[in-house]
């Protein structure tokens, strides 16, 4: 059995973006348990909250892509990681707008997302790799005033402080492995990392896949509120049990 690691942030909900991060670690052939899915309703809103974020270079081409989730949907806040903007050693966007294209779940939240609306950076912290963007036009007419109602819709919020060990946990985003459309992986909170040994922990290690793609994308309790953000990974080829 091989087992690679996978980071998500995480966020207290009471200041505008602090930091919670989960570590999932999965691999071959396991005998994972099986995990009750919330009900429909929650899984629609989880995914309806959760957007493609397509990134530009300065001439224009697609160069960087991931995942990012709607935190306010009447103002276009989008949450995602500061490296799917840009550089994060070096705290510089990939193009000098801070711009981003983003696609929106379709009606039926079985299709691609539609490419729908331009966002530009607003704010982020290199150091807790995560960015806020907030949408200002639409894709088919920059130049057209935006709908008073984007149609868009905002992840209930939950608390990372409670989790324990043992509760279930869902992954929502792009994956490049996943196609074109959504993918929602499940499993379990595994465990806890204190990575700096202060008596408060910066990780939470998970059994739910994550891939390239669901950077900056949505992490969910069993209730389907929001309590993290996939943000990185790592991984031990070489490493068994």
């Amino acid at each position: 059995m091989r087992f690679g690691n996978r980071y998500l942030s995480k966020v207290n909900l009471r200041l505008v973006a602090p930091l919670l991060i989960l570590l999932a670690l999965f691999g071959g052939a396991t005998n994972k348990p099986v995990v009750a899915a919330p009900d429909r309703a929650k899984i629609a809103r989880a995914l309806n909250a959760t957007v493609l974020i397509l990134v530009p270079n300065n001439n224009g081409d697609l160069v960087a892509g991931g995942s990012g989730t709607i935190m306010d949907a009447e103002k276009g806040y989008i949450l995602t990681n500061f490296h799917v903007m840009g550089d994060k050693a070096k705290g510089e966007l990939t193009n000098d707008q801070g711009l981003a294209i983003i696609g929106v779940m379709p009606t039926n939240m079985k299709g691609a997302p539609v490419l729908k609306y331009r966002a530009n950076f607003v704010n982020g912290d290199t150091e807790l790799d995560l960015a806020v963007l907030q949408i200002t036009a639409l894709v088919a007419d920059p130049r057209a005033p935006l709908p008073e109602n984007l149609g868009l819709t905002a992840i209930g919020r939950g608390d990372s402080e409670q989790l324990v060990i043992g509760d279930p946990l869902y992954v929502i985003g792009y994956p490049g492995l996943g196609g074109a459309t959504v993918t929602m992986t499940s499993g379990l909170v595994s465990g806890f990392l204190d990575e700096n040994n202060d008596g408060v922990f910066e990780w939470i290690k998970t059994d739910a896949e994550v891939n390239h793609g669901n950077s900056g994308g949505l992490a969910v309790n069993g209730d389907g509120d929001f309590i993290g953000v996939p943000s990185a990974g790592v991984a031990d080829v070489e490493a068994a049990g």
